[in-house]
């Protein structure tokens, strides 16, 4: 599947970079058609660069940049259109909903690692805490601050909003 998804991102760009040399030239344009190229090449190296990431954490956040970034190759595909620069088309519709398919492959595979780290702190968590005398609990203050302090150092508050 990494391959194949490899070989996407990198279609993409290529089909982007393509269909770039079709907007007009002229002063608007040209911004707007920069900030697509930019943002549709950065797809495609970014996904290639969580292949190399060298934690989960690393590989979270760049792929997190290839989330922001296909969003943006989105956004100035409408300013595009909705800006008369050019007509829609089967070609930039084509686009854009490569660009949607990718997004939700890619956002579905950053929450499930989010969520396998959130568990595994939850178990981590479970376990230190199982080790303090629970039964003492109710009467010495310092062992509930220390249940919460072993939460905290394992990000148990944090908030995720996980699909079910």
């Amino acid at each position: 599947m990494e391959n194949i998804i490899l070989t996407r991102t990198k279609q993409f760009t290529l089909d982007c970079f393509q269909f770039s040399g079709g907007i007009p030239k002229n002063y608007l344009s040209y911004h707007v058609r920069d900030q697509f190229v930019r943002s549709a090449s950065s797809v495609s190296a970014n996904y290639r660069a969580t292949r190399r990431a060298q934690s989960r954490a690393a590989f979270v956040a760049k792929l997190s940049i290839v989330i922001e970034e296909l969003d943006e190759v989105q956004h100035w595909l409408e300013i595009l259109v909705e800006s008369d620069i050019i007509e829609a088309s089967q070609t930039s519709r084509k686009l854009w909903m490569e660009a949607n398919e990718l997004l939700s492959i890619f956002i579905t595979t950053r929450k499930k690692m989010i969520k396998k780290k959130y568990l595994k702190n939850l178990d981590k968590t479970v376990d230190e805490i199982k080790e303090l005398p629970l039964h003492k609990i109710d009467e010495e203050v310092r062992l509930l601050k220390k249940a919460f302090d072993i939460a905290y150092k394992n990000n148990i508050f944090r908030l995720y909003n996980f699909d079910k």
